[in-house]
Parts: structure tokens; C-alpha cells; sequence
């Protein structure tokens, strides 16, 4: 059953994203969604896996009404609890961190601060891994994509469902 409805949501991604390139509310729509599922098919280390899973926002996105629908859904028993601009203080408590464009300049402060920690960090500009991000989602013409960074995910102890990685559009082994 997982995996009919794994497979069903990831073959509609594409689709999705043709559709909606056009408008940028609805492209953080499909990548709030892309962080909904990527939540899903991550495993934490053992000291993460307890409280609500913290979905972390740093800067300026149009996600509109998207991540307050999120707000206390569960995903394996957990509530998903999402942060806006969390301090630098609050960081380590992410599950979660995606850095929106517009603060690109702070990315390599922001890994920095979460060096060997279990926060799986999402990004969308084409420095992203080579920062040290472990996921960098982007548009290629009307579709959305994403890479992986093998290195960064090792570093965070986390782990990503291998169909996660097939759906990638590149998986990097070593920091790239």
C-alpha cells in the first residue's frame, strides 16, 4: 500500500510542477509539499525522534496558507510543527530547515550552526550544496527538480528513503 501511494505522489510531482511554474505561490505550494514528503521518507537518528517534527523556515517565500495547513498534520505519530524565521538558538530543534532564496547570503552561517546535527536542510539556489545543503530544489523551465547531497545527509546522520534518491535529478556522493 506504501508503495502504490509513494509511487502515485511522486510520478504526479512532475505534472504538478509543469503546471504550475507560471505562478510563484503555486511553485512554494508544490515545494511545501516536496518538504511535506521528504518529512515523510527521512529517518532521524534515535536522540531526534521524539516531539513534534519542526519544519523550519529561514527568510522570505510566498508559501501563503500552504504551511498553515501543514501545521499539526501527523506524519508517524508525530505532529509536524511548522517555524517561521526561527532564532539561532532555535535551530537545532528543526527537523527540518529550508533556506529560501533570499537568504542566500546566510546559508553557509546557518549550516555552520547546525554542523553534525540531525536536521535534514533544504535549499533553492544552485550554491545550495555546494554550501552543505543536503537537498536543493529548483525550477528547470516549468518543472520542479531536486538534488541531493550524499556527504551532507551523512554528516546529519540522517537518512533518506532510496526512492527518494531514484527521483532525484542528481545525487551527489561527495560534496560537490
Amino acid at each position: 500500500m506504501l508503495r502504490v501511494l509513494l509511487t502515485l505522489f511522486f510520478s504526479t510531482l512532475p505534472l504538478m510542477a509543469e503546471a504550475s511554474a507560471a505562478d510563484r505561490v503555486e511553485e512554494y505550494e508544490l515545494k511545501a509539499a516536496y518538504l511535506f514528503n521528504f518529512a515523510k521518507f527521512t529517518e532521524w537518528p534515535n536522540n531526534a525522534r521524539s516531539g513534534p517534527l519542526q519544519v523550519c523556515i529561514v527568510g522570505r517565500a510566498p508559501f501563503g496558507e500552504t504551511l498553515d495547513k501543514m501545521q499539526n498534520k501527523t506524519l508517524g505519530g508525530r505532529a509536524l510543527l511548522v517555524r517561521r524565521n526561527p532564532t539561532e538558538s532555535e535551530l537545532g530543534q528543526c527537523h527540518i530547515l529550508f533556506v529560501c532564496a533570499s537568504e542566500n547570503e546566510r546559508a553557509t552561517t546557518l549550516l555552520h550552526a547546525l554542523r553534525n546535527r540531525p536536521v535534514l536542510t533544504v535549499g533553492e539556489s544552485e550554491a545550495s550544496l555546494q554550501d552543505g545543503m543536503a537537498i536543493n530544489l529548483s525550477l528547470e523551465g516549468e518543472r520542479l527538480t531536486f538534488e541531493i547531497n550524499l556527504e551532507a545527509l551523512r554528516r546529519a546522520q540522517i537518512n533518506l528513503s532510496s526512492k527518494v534518491l531514484r527521483l532525484a535529478r542528481r545525487v551527489y556522493t561527495e560534496q560537490p
